[in-house]
């Protein structure tokens, strides 16, 4: 008898522990009817759109001001400076090992919320940096 292989043994416990919660809700969305909650929600709020490219920096300015706030000025030179060693040295010496995997998928994911955040149209309050707070 063959084995599942340790990664697909944890590709399908995160495909069975994303799927447990999402059933319910699509459920529970069809049942009640109406638009679908997240068409629903789009039509509430206006809709999101990529951003112009006049509001690019003024977007960039507005995030930007709120990182003093989610993280300090000393943690934020540290990770300024310590994000860029850390990309370095996962790229070259700690290539193709599980941990500099682990390192690029969060690198990855944290440039891509960063980067969201700022080309998609709509305002920079604070609560939409809950995704960020630990």
């Amino acid at each position: 008898m063959v084995r599942p292989s340790s990664s697909s043994l944890v590709i399908r416990r995160f495909a069975v522990s994303l799927v447990i919660p999402v059933i319910p809700v699509l459920a529970w969305d069809r049942l009640r009817g109406g638009v679908p909650f997240w068409i629903q929600q789009t039509i509430n709020y206006g809709g999101i759109r990529p951003a112009y490219a006049s509001e690019v920096l003024p977007r960039l300015v507005g995030w930007a001001s709120w990182l003093p706030h989610f993280f300090g000025w000393p943690l934020l030179v540290v990770l300024f400076i310590g994000l860029p060693m850390l990309l370095v040295y996962d790229l070259t010496r700690g290539a193709r090992t599980w941990p500099a995997a682990f390192d690029l998928s969060l690198i990855a994911f944290a440039l891509g919320i960063v980067f969201l955040h700022w080309l998609l149209a709509f305002p920079f309050w604070d609560r939409y940096l809950l995704g960020w707070y630990r």
